[in-house]
């Protein structure tokens, strides 16, 4: 990605330049290479966040997306497992997710500007920033027929990668944020659960 282009831009010219022939989520990072893996995060939100969706996706996406955080923690290249690499996107659908992440980045760059520096460049801060990711794809592994159960960590997962983008410390808090709330969110599914099994069974 040209370092004046914007995200938005950045995502538009992606999705005219997809093979017509499908692809991989190999062949996505292949695609966006090293140039940003936070770029790859923030698209990969998109199918939990509008109207627009990869079939099946949603545990390998997660894992996905943990495993970029995970090189983002150490500063090394991603690295797929074989069967998650392997996992089939189709061409149209990839393209309507790049041109929905497009718009969607688009609205956000007009709230965005460099602000609280600390959370974006310090290198420890940036290893947290990580491992908030890292937390966040985890539990959009989790294939459960909730409301709000993918949306809420997806967004923390694109604040996280906006900021880191954008250099806006604001949205990199606003990850860490959605982190603490999908944790209360699953802890209280947890609760409500096990009270309703010990109901059932007193």
């Amino acid at each position: 990605m040209n370092h004046q282009e914007r995200f938005s831009q950045s995502l538009h010219r992606l999705s005219k330049v997809l093979p017509h022939d499908g692809l991989t989520l190999g062949g996505v990072v292949d695609l966006m290479g090293q140039q940003s893996i936070w770029t790859l995060c923030a698209v990969m939100t998109v199918p939990f966040l509008l109207p627009v969706s990869i079939p099946g996706s949603s545990t390998p996406i997660g894992v996905m997306i943990a495993l970029l955080g995970v090189a983002c923690l150490w500063d090394r290249p991603p690295a797929l497992p074989r069967r998650v690499a392997r996992h089939p996107i189709p061409s149209h659908a990839m393209r309507n997710v790049l041109e929905k992440a497009s718009h969607l980045a688009h609205k956000l760059e007009a709230l965005a500007r460099p602000r609280w520096s600390w959370m974006t460049e310090q290198r420890l801060v940036r290893r947290l920033n990580a491992i908030c990711l890292v937390c966040n794809a985890l539990l959009l592994t989790l294939p459960l027929p909730l409301p709000m159960s993918n949306t809420i960590p997806a967004y923390g997962v694109l604040f996280l990668a906006c900021g880191a983008l954008m250099r806006d410390g604001l949205f990199v808090a606003g990850g860490y944020v959605m982190a603490v709330l999908s944790v209360i969110y699953f802890a209280l599914v947890a609760i409500l659960g096990v009270n309703g099994v010990s109901a059932l069974l007193g």
